[in-house]
């Protein structure tokens, strides 16, 4: 504070200028004044100085809480953002821009977040933040969004409305951190627990069925026993019949060499013996029962497949009678 003579004020005294720019924060007073102007000059003086510490303190209390907060979002990978509504001006971190595929020094705009978002999620997104707005709550929501390269990645936002001295929300103010990673662990989790219901779902089907499945089994392995064992049987019977035919075969040549021995000495003997008609009757009756032990003979090797059994038409009558 300097006190000037009447007169020497920067308004007419181009030193006492020059000196007001040189301190700079200086208040001039002019002789004469009354003390109880000084007193107030000097009280409001006071003042003013007080208030520029307690400003000064408020700023560095703001930005030590801002770089607090700049710190905790980094260790926290979250990205800060703040929509201002109804304009729907949007302020984004660097960290939120990396998040939906931006560079630091590229524009990032509201109408580029919601292009940016998955055509399935856009729907779900927009009434989520809608329901915010509408009822003052916080809006949290958590989509796919792609990126300029066409890679597709999740975010999760989180935000809390700011209200105006009306009530009505002036902005959304909140964060946003990328989940790709945990969002397509959740994914394989999921199907990796699909595959697994699945499986116990056919064990469960296949335990159900195994017990029926076992009993078609054995009945279908006795069934080929029981046809293996009667192929064995007619295996075993026809090995039968063979040796019989075999045995057939030989009893038959013997026997018809008895016959033809027979057969040749009655022969003879009808030449040899007188005319008596009841010896002749005696001795063709005798060469006609050696000549069906021939044919029977006959009979005998066609069963043991040693000669062909031809099939020729006879008098019943005739034959029963003889």
């Amino acid at each position: 504070m300097l006190l000037t003579r009447q007169g020497g004020g920067p308004e007419r005294n181009p030193d006492a200028m020059r000196l007001g720019l040189a301190l700079g924060n200086v208040t001039f007073i002019e002789r004469p004044f009354h003390p109880t102007t000084l007193v107030s000059v000097v009280g409001s003086a006071l003042r003013g100085r007080r208030r520029q510490y307690q400003s000064r303190a408020i700023l560095e209390t703001l930005t030590e809480s801002e770089g607090l907060l700049q710190t905790a979002l980094s260790a926290g990978q979250l990205g800060a953002l703040e929509l201002q509504l109804p304009s729907m001006t949007l302020q984004a971190s660097h960290t939120c821009k990396l998040f939906f595929g931006r560079r630091s020094e590229q524009e990032f705009s509201y109408q580029d977040l919601v292009d940016s978002v998955h055509p399935d999620d856009r729907a779900r997104r927009q009434a989520a933040f809608d329901r915010a707005v509408a009822s003052g709550g916080d809006y949290s929501m958590e989509y796919r969004n792609i990126w300029p390269d066409g890679s597709q990645h999740w975010v999760d936002v989180r935000a809390r409305p700011v209200f105006r001295p009306d009530g009505s929300v002036q902005s959304l103010v909140g964060v946003c951190s990328d989940i790709t990673a945990r969002k397509v662990a959740e994914i394989e989790r999921e199907n990796l627990l699909a595959q697994l219901a699945a499986e116990r779902t056919a064990l469960a089907e296949l335990t159900a069925t195994l017990e029926q499945r076992v009993e078609q089994r054995t009945a279908d392995l006795m069934n080929e026993v029981a046809a293996r064992e009667k192929a064995q049987d007619q295996l075993r019977q026809a090995q039968k019949m063979e040796t019989i035919g075999q045995l057939t075969g030989g009893v038959a040549h013997d026997f018809n060499n008895l016959l033809m021995a027979v057969m040749g000495n009655l022969d003879l003997l009808r030449k040899r013996i007188p005319d008596d008609p009841r010896l002749r009757r005696l001795i063709d009756g005798a060469l006609q029962g050696a000549e069906r032990g021939a044919s029977l003979t006959q009979r005998l090797l066609a069963f043991a497949r040693q000669q062909d059994l031809r099939a020729e038409a006879v008098d019943l009558g005739t034959l029963i009678r003889g």
